[in-house]
């Protein structure tokens, strides 16, 4: 056999690797062609020169087939600023106003505050770990991407005529992260529907002032209105419940959702009616939703939601529940459930640390010492196996399985698959910063 037959051989190889995604590991051709080469006629020698081969050969399959597969998505650094600001926008938005603006007017606020002398922090710090009793077995489940293929501008012209608006969309922002589009007036004076999209996400929202009931100021003082006339919800003005579920319905099937893989919830009280469309996997609530209000004059207020359907990407491995339970303490594996599923036991009222708004740092400042709550070590004694949704870097919405744990502080929901299905990202990327911004004397 000559060289070029050995080459020849490397090329078979690399064909023949079904995991062969970038090339297999480069063969030693040199390696081969000494070998097949060998001057050596006895038949025995001939027979270990091919098996020489053959080793070769195997060696590169196994190490070709060794590579892993790529990541579904990768989870963002600031996972919970992303479900925020995909919701409800960033704090401190304005209307038409750049998330990425808004965001930095917000810090800055924050920064103010922090500068007025109060910030909230808890008085311990939690340390989970997992019950004996957890289950130690794996499993398998699904990964569903919710995503929207449909026209932003088509989709808000059925919004606006489900609302009764006849006004063309019209541009309200657009940056390298997201678009928008309104319906209505562009000073909000009356009933507008919005949507907004980005790269992996799509949301809508509607807003009406004729359905938010002002008061009339019943006591006052000098710095202003210190009672309010209170005014309940008329039961003879609110809709009923059939009206509200054909209302939901029609917009869940405007957002692109399936006709039946929802439940609406309704609630009354005394400010009136409120309403929601959840999303359902298997009989089981995720957390994607689509909201309605009513006033106490019964005029529907606000509605809002995402736009888009499940798109299933494969089903996978998961760790135990007691495996899982570690990432309790981990902000990456965070995810989260549907609301409805959460304990939320009454907790110690929160410590206020206070500065020294007068200290100035025009001279001898020294660093705060740094705050250090105590550690509590808590048991998460029982896990439920329910769907949980994560954003990606990119903003995308994925509903992956997860475990929501229970302990005597409350519920919490963190993501089962195994290692290698989704990217995590560095541990060092999103830290919290440690309260030592402050100053002393």
């Amino acid at each position: 056999m000559k060289k070029k037959s050995a080459e020849n051989l490397e090329q078979r190889i690399k064909a023949a690797d079904p995991l062969n995604f970038g090339g297999a590991p480069e063969l030693d051709v040199n390696l081969a062609a000494r070998i097949s080469n060998s001057k050596i006629r006895r038949r025995s020698n001939s027979v270990f020169a091919m098996a020489g081969l053959a080793a070769v050969g195997l060696i590169a399959l196994s190490i070709g087939s060794s590579q892993q597969p790529k990541p579904l998505f990768s989870i963002g650094s600031s996972a919970s600023n992303s479900i925020t600001m995909a919701e409800n926008g960033a704090a401190g938005q304005q209307p038409g106003q750049p998330a990425s603006e808004a965001t930095s007017t917000a810090a800055n606020d924050a920064a103010q505050g922090f500068a007025a002398g109060k910030m909230m922090m808890p008085y311990v710090s939690y340390q989970y770990f997992g019950s004996e009793k957890l289950s130690q077995t794996g499993s398998t489940g699904s990964v569903y991407q919710f995503a929207y293929n449909g026209n932003p501008k088509s989709s808000l012209e059925d919004f606006a005529k489900f609302f009764g608006l006849t006004d063309s969309p019209e541009l309200q922002f657009s940056d390298e992260f997201s678009t928008s589009y309104l319906v209505g007036p562009k000073d909000y004076t009356s009933a507008t529907v919005s949507l907004y999209t980005s790269p992996g996400n799509t949301g809508w929202n509607f807003n009406n002032p004729d359905g938010y009931v002002q008061p009339d100021c019943i006591e006052k003082d000098e710095f202003g209105c210190t009672r309010w006339e209170e005014i309940k919800a008329d039961p003879a003005k609110m809709p009923s419940a059939e009206e509200v579920t054909k209302k939901l319905s029609t917009l869940a099937k405007i957002a692109g959702w399936g006709p039946s893989n929802f439940k609406i919830s309704q609630t009354r009280n005394e400010w009136g009616v409120s309403a929601a469309a959840t999303l359902q996997l298997d009989g089981k609530p995720i957390a994607i939703e689509i909201y309605a209000s009513w006033g106490q004059n019964g005029v529907l207020n606000y509605a809002g939601g995402q736009l888009g359907q499940l798109i299933k990407k494969g089903s996978f491995e998961t760790v135990s529940a007691k495996e899982a339970s570690d990432r309790a303490n981990d902000w990456r594996w965070s995810a989260s459930a549907h609301h409805s599923l959460y304990n939320y036991p009454e907790l110690a009222q929160p410590m206020l640390l206070k500065t020294s708004p007068e200290v100035s740092c025009e001279s001898d400042c020294q660093p705060a010492k740094e705050f250090k709550p105590e550690v509590k070590n808590v048991e998460l004694t029982s896990a439920r196996v329910t769907p949980v949704v994560v954003y990606s870097q990119t903003g995308s919405i994925w509903v992956v399985p997860g475990y929501l744990y229970e302990s005597e502080v409350g519920s919490i929901a963190v993501i089962a698959l195994i290692e290698g299905v989704i990217e995590l990202p560095k541990a060092s990327e999103a830290e919290v910063m440690p309260l030592d911004a402050g100053v002393s004397r």
